[in-house]
This record gives structure tokens, sequence and C-alpha cells, in this order.
């Protein structure tokens, strides 16, 4: 039954990971709201939304990946957003109404106010100059645990430890490892997942240098995707607001890199304009074969068959190894206690 749990839970998170969307502001045009670096919780829109509504949305023309900004209008070819601190609206500096498929969440808010983390900015930035090296191994806090259990055999355990040694069941500690190595897992593709904004110009003379596209015309865009992690990964693929991208993921190895081609639309007007792709980097832990079967059916399935890899092998490693309902003490070769 605690299996099952342990399943639910990891479904949970998966899910919360792929419906939640959490960033801070970069500017303070929806201050006093949002002042830079706070923070903000977006869902994705799974239902109406109106004016008034605070959004995160992809911009077609503003420099930038992402913009938050408030729905103050709503037109035929779209929404009219503008910062609660910006003097104009959007659509009066260039950027084309919002359509819905540009929008990846609602900002959650009370009373028609963003509800905030203030200074989310700093701690964010703090932990990942620290980490980046840890988030890319999906092995991370099982390797925290046999380094732990080899220091508890190294530092000739004294008498309580010894005794509690004796009471761990050595088959559960294995299972549990491979349960913290799954959530690492999980936690690692979903920490991955990110959105990219790739320019590109549109002109009557295109030139070679791979994201120039002919007015009026469809267009491909080379764009270079890396693995920043230092194991092998299946780095997955998605144009969005309509594009396609060719090939839709690539098998790399640790600190690889690829060239893919985005596929871009006509545009019949002529100047920068700005696409976007998904990126999500998983972990090679299944045969590329099974990874790609799961990932057609959907990118979440992929990701909770990547976390069950650790969970199998921590079950599959203690009923081989026989070592279920045996002490920790004895298979450590550690004394019994008296």
């Amino acid at each position: 039954m605690r299996w099952l749990w342990t399943a639910v839970a990891l479904l949970f998170i998966a899910a919360l990971g792929y419906e939640l969307r959490v960033g801070y502001a970069t500017s303070g045009s929806m201050a006093p709201g949002l002042e830079p670096g706070d923070g903000y919780i977006a869902v994705r829109p799974l239902w109406g939304i109106a004016p008034g509504d605070i959004i995160v949305y992809r911009p077609r023309v503003l420099p930038a990946d992402y913009i938050v900004h408030r729905i103050v209008g709503e037109t035929a070819g779209g929404f009219v957003t503008k910062g609660d601190a910006s003097p104009a609206a959007d659509q009066e500096v260039g950027e084309p109404p919002v359509l819905p498929d540009r929008i990846s969440g609602v900002v959650l808010a009370r009373n028609g106010q963003p509800l905030r983390i203030p200074g989310m900015q700093q701690g964010v930035e703090a932990v990942r100059s620290r980490l980046d090296l840890a988030r890319s191994s999906a092995w991370l806090v099982l390797l925290l645990g046999v380094v732990t259990v080899g220091a508890a055999v190294g530092s000739a355990p004294r008498g309580r430890e010894i005794r509690q040694l004796w009471r761990w069941d050595a088959g559960a500690v294995v299972r549990g490892l491979g349960v913290a190595a799954a959530l690492s897992v999980l936690i690692a593709v979903l920490a991955s997942r990110r959105t990219e904004g790739i320019e590109y110009l549109v002109t009557e003379s295109p030139g070679a240098v791979g994201n120039h596209v002919m007015v009026g015309k469809p267009g491909a865009i080379r764009v270079r995707v890396q693995n920043p992690g230092v194991l092998p990964a299946f780095v997955a693929l998605t144009g969005l607001d309509g594009m396609q991208i060719q090939p839709a993921g690539a098998v790399l190895p640790g600190r690889g890199e690829t060239e893919v081609a985005l596929l871009v639309s006509a545009d019949n007007t002529v100047g920068w304009k700005r696409a976007y792709i998904q990126i999500v980097v998983y972990p090679l832990l299944l045969p590329a074969a099974v990874f790609a079967f799961l990932y057609g059916l959907h990118p979440l399935i992929a990701a909770l068959g990547i976390a069950a890899a650790p969970i199998g092998v921590s079950l599959a490693a203690a009923r081989l190894l026989g070592w279920d309902d045996v002490p920790l003490g004895r298979v450590l070769g550690v004394p019994r206690p008296r």
C-alpha cells in the first residue's frame, strides 16, 4: 500500500509541476503589486480569461521571453494588455493583441492584486548558482544516500549507531533510496522545463545566417539546443504558437548539443520577430525506444516513467540480493550488539 501512496505522491508532484509556473518580475511595470525581483505563481489557464486578469504571455515583438501584464481590454484580434505602472498598453507600442495560445498562465491574485513572493529572484539565483551541477545529476539523492551509508561503515559506529543499523531493514533502505532517487529525477525533469524565445528576421533579402526568412513565405530557423547536464539525456523540443520543430527531440551526451530546425509560418510584415520553443531534459534512464513511446503518449507519462526507473531498480535489487527482512547491520558487516 505504501508503494501506491508513493506513486500517487509522484503523480501529484509531476502534475503540479506541469500546471504551475513560478517566476519573478524583472521590471517595475506591474508595481506596486509586483516590484522587480518579486515572485509570482501562475496556473495554466483552464477557465475563461477576462479583462482584469493578470496573465503571463509570450510576446511577438516586445524584447522579452515572457511578459506579466494585466488584461485591460479585448478586441476581435485578441486581448489588450498593460502593466499597472506602464504609461501605455503593450499594443500601443507595437505588440499585436494577445491570443489565448500565447498565454502560458494566469497569475494567482486576491482582490485584483497578485499574490507575491517578496525578493524571490535573489533567492532563486543564489540557489541556482550553487546547484547547477547538482541539478544536472538525477542520481544526486541516491549518491548522497550511498555516501551516508559508507560514512556510517567507515567511521566505526558506536553502540547506539550499531543498534540502529541492526534495527533497519536492508531491503527497506534500498527501496527508500530508490524512492529518493525517483523524486530527484522528477524534480530534475520539472526544473529543466523552460521556454526560450528565438528571434528571427522577416526580410525581402534573407541572408544565410540561419535566422532570416523571406517575407510572405514560411521558413526554417536553425536553433542550437544543448544538454546542460553531465548525464546522457533525451532533450524534448516543442514549437509553441503553432510552430513546428524538426526533429522534435534528440538523445545527447552530457554537455552535448545539436542543431534543429524551427519551422515558422509566413509573415507579411518585415522586421524582427520572436518564436518560442519549449525544452524539457529527461535523464536517459530508459531505452530510447521505450522513452519515445511514453513521450508519444504524453510528456507527463514520460516523466513518470523516467522517475519510476530507480524505484524498479531498487525493488529488483532488494529482491535479487535477498535483503528483505535482513538487518542493515548484517549486510554492512557491523558486529551485532550484545
